[in-house]
């Protein structure tokens, strides 16, 4: 989790990553998510591209590029692609089957967009990624009953303090996930239930959807007063929920429980308020242990998802082959009229008595023999499979 924070790129944050990516790569995205940061690019040598990604990441997190190294993975070109595909299919979400990851790869992909680093490559594969996903939730168990993240961890902290209909509960935050959490805990009966938001119009929006008050960030000391536990889900670069917000409690309440359920990435949660008696986190990190159990449940599922990503693979390489060919050709048209021309040019210069129709005859010789002997090159390149390397890390 200490790596995974650092290397996080945020909401806000992307314009500016993108923007370092646009200088070292032809095409670049960037998905950041709770578990995972993972930057796409189009290279044309891949390794020379992994070596980028990985010193950009470190750079990024401000970290030593041996230990990004340690913990990264790449993927390349067709790998590179299978994987991508997987990704908004849920198959390598920490919630086997999630639907989340499809509006945060649509986020991600506009965001490249709006930075101009979303060349046509990796459009088509965003596209060819979502589509995947779809036809995966569509026809496969995968979807079946989604789970996601948020309602794991309301399953989790039921767990730990039983029935939430008698305890104060927070939900910090106003965003996505947040709207998610407060809508979990209104189906499972939980009615003191407070929302905390830097934005007050958010925050009320949410809170009338629940059943619940609206407070400003300014009040969050006085509502943890009297919280026993609180989600935090405020998707900010910095701890939100600090020691310094629960001393009023501690004072007021000696030793009395509270769980501080942490969703952010980076984490919401400093994790010196254990420091606190009575102050449990539930981290990230565990609920990937109570999300492992559920991705038991569904493995039979995965075959048949897995028949649908190799399928649209397939696909995406067949266009990227036809893409590649199609670009050489056409260097290879390109290159042949140009000598075709530059030749014609000298021969008039030392044919100056020629009339127009000699001229006429002269031009067409000249791109005809261009045209045949490019011929036979240009046959070959439409059969040629070694595409374009993509690199993902």
């Amino acid at each position: 989790m200490a790596i995974r924070e650092r290397l996080s790129v945020s909401g806000h944050e992307l314009d500016s990553a993108l923007s370092i990516l646009r200088s070292r790569a032809r095409e670049a995205l960037v998905l950041s998510t709770c578990n995972r940061t993972e930057v796409y690019g189009v290279f044309d040598d891949s390794a020379a591209g992994v070596e980028l990604l990985e010193a950009f990441l470190a750079e990024w997190g401000r970290l030593p590029l041996d230990d990004v190294r340690a913990v990264a993975y790449a993927r390349e070109h067709a790998a590179a692609v299978r994987h991508a595909l997987r990704v908004a299919s849920g198959l390598e979400s920490m919630v086997l089957g999630e639907d989340q990851i499809q509006a945060q790869v649509k986020q991600a992909l506009a965001a490249a967009r709006h930075a101009e680093t979303l060349g046509p490559t990796l459009e088509r594969l965003g596209s060819a990624a979502l589509a995947c996903g779809k036809r995966v939730r569509t026809f496969t168990g995968i979807g079946r009953h989604s789970v996601s993240l948020e309602s794991l961890a309301v399953r989790r902290a039921r767990e730990r303090l039983g029935s939430l209909e008698r305890w104060n509960v927070v939900v910090l935050g106003a965003g996505e996930s947040a709207s998610l959490v407060a809508r979990q805990l209104k189906s499972v009966g939980a009615t003191a239930l407070t929302v905390v938001s830097r934005s007050s119009e958010r925050a009320s929006a949410l809170a009338l959807a629940v059943n619940a008050e609206a407070r400003s960030l300014a009040d969050l000391a006085d509502v943890m007063a009297t919280a026993d536990v609180v989600f935090c889900c405020a998707s900010a670069p910095h701890p939100v929920l600090t020691p310094d917000f629960l001393t009023h409690r501690a004072a007021l309440r000696p030793g009395a429980p509270l769980l501080c359920v942490d969703l952010g990435m980076p984490r919401d949660v400093d994790p010196f308020v254990t420091m606190i008696p009575g102050v449990s986190i539930l981290t990230l990190d565990e609920l990937a242990g109570v999300a492992e159990t559920h991705r038991e449940a569904r493995r039979a599922d995965v075959p048949a998802a897995e028949a649908i990503v190799d399928t649209e693979v397939g696909r995406f390489l067949e266009w990227l082959n036809a893409r590649a060919a199609a670009e050489r050709i056409a260097a290879v048209d390109a290159h042949a009229t140009a000598v075709a021309e530059n030749e014609l040019t000298r021969a008039l210069v030392q044919l100056p008595a020629l009339g127009p129709r000699e001229r006429e005859i002269l031009a067409e010789m000249a791109y005809r023999i261009a045209r045949k002997l490019s011929h036979q090159p240009k046959q070959a390149l439409k059969q040629d499979t070694g595409p374009k390397r993509m690199a993902l890390g």
